[in-house]
C-alpha cells in the first residue's frame, strides 16, 4: 500500500536519509504511522534518480555502542515514496506540495542556504504555477520555501508544519525571515505574507547524531548477502548511523498564535519516536551540545592530537586522555553549567560512549578545521564564566587555552 505524500523535504544527503527518513520509517512500522517522505534533491539529480530506482528502499547500518551493549543492525527504509530534482521536476514538486495530505516540511541544506545578502527575487505567480519551466524554478531554500507555500495558500490547504534541520541558532526563525523577505519581493499579497509570517508552523529543532558513509567492507556485505538483496541504487544510498539520535523540537514561538492546535498535533505525532523530544526551548540543550559534545571534540584536537591520537576512538581508548577528558568534563565544564543546562551528566556519560563506537572513526584532524574559532566558541566561554562568575578553578582549561588566549 502506498504511503501517502505527508512529508515534504528538502535535501536528499546522507543525515536526512539516515535521520527524519529512518523515523518516519520506524514510526510506520510501529503502528503509528507519520506517512510517506518526498524527497527534493535542490542540486543534481543522481540521488533522486537512486531513490526512484530503488522501490525496495535503502539500508541504514545502525552500529555501536547502547548503554553498553553492542548494536550492528541493518535497517529497509522505506519511507521515501517520491524523489525529485527541484531543478529539473519542478512541477512535481509543486504536485506534492499542494497535497491536502501534507503535513510536514523538512529541510537540511548548508550554512549557505541561510547566509543570503539579498533575497532571491521571484515571481511568485510564476514559481507557483504548474506550467512552469523547470529552467525558472526557484534556485534557493528560502526562494523554494515561498512558492511551495504560495501555491498552498492559493489552493486553500493549510499551513504544513515546518522543520528545519540545519544546525544553527534559531533556524526556524531565521528561515522564515528569509522566506518572508523572499515572498516579499516576489509581490507576494500581504494576505499571504501575514498568513505566512504569523503562522505557529515555523518550529526551530536541535538535531543530533553521527551519520558516516559506510566502509568498503560495509557495501561488499550488503552486496553479497544472502539474507538481503540490494540494488546497485540503494547501495548508493546506504547510511552508517551510531544508535544515539536525539530530535529536539520547539512547541511554538512568540510570534505565532492562530493555527498552533492543529501543529502542536502534527509534532505530537512526531513526537510518537523516542528520538524526538518537544521542548519549550532550545537554548539550554544548544548550550549542552557546543559546551559538553563539541567542546569535548575541540579539547580532544588540543590534547590528545599532539600525544599521537588520529581518531577520536583512539583518543578516549588512551588512558592518558581519556582520564584528562573526564577531569575536564566533570570538574571543570559541568560545574560551570550548573543548572541552566538539564541532564548534564547523563548527556557527558552518553557522549563518552558515543566516542567508543568500535564502527566509526571520527578523525581529529577533521575536527581541527578552523580550530582557534572553535576553542573560542565552545571552551573559552567556560573558562571565563569559571572566573568571573562562579569562582569555579579551572586549571585544565586555563592550562588548554594560556597560549592562545
Amino acid at each position: 500500500m502506498q504511503l501517502p505524500r505527508t512529508i515534504l523535504q528538502w535535501g536528499t544527503g546522507r543525515f536526512l536519509r539516515a535521520f527524519v527518513d529512518l523515523f518516519a520509517h520506524e514510526l510506520n512500522a510501529s503502528g503509528r504511522p507519520i506517512g510517506g517522505v518526498v524527497a527534493v534533491q535542490s542540486t543534481g539529480s543522481e540521488r533522486a534518480g537512486w531513490l526512484r530506482e530503488s522501490r525496495e528502499g535503502y539500508p541504514v547500518l545502525l552500529r555501536g555502542l547502547n548503554k553498553g551493549r553492542l548494536v550492528s543492525e541493518t535497517v529497509r527504509v522505506e519511507s521515501v515514496v517520491e524523489s525529485w530534482s527541484a531543478r529539473h521536476d519542478w512541477t512535481d514538486v509543486l504536485s506534492a506540495a499542494v497535497s491536502s495530505d501534507l503535513t510536514t516540511i523538512v529541510s537540511n541544506g548548508t550554512e549557505a542556504a541561510y547566509a543570503v545578502d539579498e533575497p532571491e527575487r521571484v515571481c511568485l505567480l510564476d514559481v507557483s504555477s504548474a506550467a512552469l519551466t523547470a529552467d525558472r524554478s526557484p534556485k534557493t531554500l528560502p526562494g523554494k520555501m515561498a512558492a511551495v507555500l504560495f501555491a498552498r495558500y492559493k489552493n486553500d490547504q493549510a499551513m504544513p508544519l515546518i522543520l528545519p534541520c540545519e544546525l544553527l541558532d534559531d533556524n526556524a526563525l531565521r528561515l522564515r525571515r528569509l522566506t518572508l523577505e523572499s515572498a516579499d519581493f516576489s509581490g507576494g499579497s500581504s494576505d499571504f505574507l501575514d498568513w505566512l509570517g504569523t503562522s505557529s508552523a515555523w518550529r526551530s529543532t536541535l538535531v543530533d547524531r553521527i551519520v558516516s558513509q559506510p566502509t568498503e567492507d560495509d557495501l561488499s556485505a550488503l552486496r553479497y548477502s544472502d539474507a538481503e538483496r540490494w540494488s546497485e541504487s540503494a547501495l548508493e544510498l546506504a547510511a552508517a548511523a551510531e544508535p544515539f539520535a536525539l530530535w529536539l523540537i520547539e512547541r511554538s514561538d512568540s510570534l505565532s498564535s492562530h493555527d498552533s492546535t492543529e501543529h502542536d498535533t502534527m509534532l505530537a505525532a512526531w513526537a510518537e519516536h523516542p528520538s524526538v523530544q518537544q521542548v519549550d526551548s532550545l537554548a539550554s540543550f544548544a548550550l549542552r551540545k557546543v559546551r559538553i559534545l563539541n567542546g569535548a571534540h575541540t579539547a580532544l584536537v588540543a590534547f590528545a592530537m599532539p600525544r599521537g591520537c588520529e581518531t577520536v576512538r583512539q583518543a578516549i581508548e588512551t588512558p592518558e586522555v581519556r582520564d584528562w577528558l573526564e577531569q575536564l568534563l566533570f570538574e571543570e565544564i559541568l560545574p560551570v553549567l550548573g543548572d541552566r543546562v538539564e541532564g548534564a551528566e547523563a548527556f557527558a556519560q552518553d557522549m563518552l560512549e558515543r566516542f567508543r563506537n568500535p564502527f566509526l572513526d571520527h578523525r581529529l584532524q577533521d575536527i581541527a578545521l578552523h580550530h582557534d574559532e572553535k576553542l573560542r566558541m565552545r571552551l573559552l566561554p567556560t573558562l571565563r564564566e569559571s572566573q568571573k562568575l562562579f569562582h569555579v578553578e579551572t586549571p585544565l582549561l586555563s592550562e588548554l587555552l594560556s597560549e592562545l588566549f
